[in-house]
């Protein structure tokens, strides 16, 4: 597992997308999550409780959609849409590893929520990319100094090998 780190200057572009999408699309919240669930960045118009929670659940239905899909003969899906009585939430792949959800409204146009929601995740994919990359070349990066080492020598004694 690979630990997908977002520099201070991305997390601030998210953030700066985030807050564009909500104002355009008339949202409650938008929320930039990690297929495990953890929340990236937020933005929200209206306090959202439970938030972490909220993502833990929403990345798992998203799962759970990719399971169906593969079921279905497709190769996954890009995004879904949940409807409830007053909010409905929609949600689309950022990359493999990310998730885009946003909650919102009856009163906003369900249509204009997907069109500007897809082209948010768009937006953000060159910032999962980068991420990804990074990732890729220093599994640590993010990690204090001297993190590696201390985590190859904890591993060494936990298995009994020389330090």
């Amino acid at each position: 597992m690979t630990n997908v780190v977002l520099l201070p200057d991305e997390v601030e572009r998210a953030r700066v997308r985030l807050a564009q999408l909500v104002e355009e699309a008339s949202l409650d919240a938008a929320l930039l999550l990690l297929r495990s669930g953890e929340v990236a960045v937020s933005h929200s118009e209206r306090k959202l409780s439970q938030a972490d929670t909220l993502g833990a659940l929403l990345a798992a239905n998203f799962a759970s959609a990719r399971e169906i899909a593969r079921i279905l003969g497709e190769t996954g899906f890009n995004s879904q849409f949940q409807q409830g009585q007053n909010r409905h939430v929609v949600t689309h792949a950022v990359g493999d590893g990310w998730l885009l959800s946003t909650v919102f409204a009856q009163q906003s146009q369900l249509g204009l929520v997907k069109v500007l929601a897809a082209r948010a995740a768009e937006d953000l994919r060159p910032l999962y990319a980068a991420a990804r990359a990074r990732a890729a070349t220093e599994p640590t990066a993010g990690a204090p100094p001297g993190f590696r080492a201390a985590a190859s020598s904890a591993i060494d004694q936990l298995f009994g090998e020389k330090s």
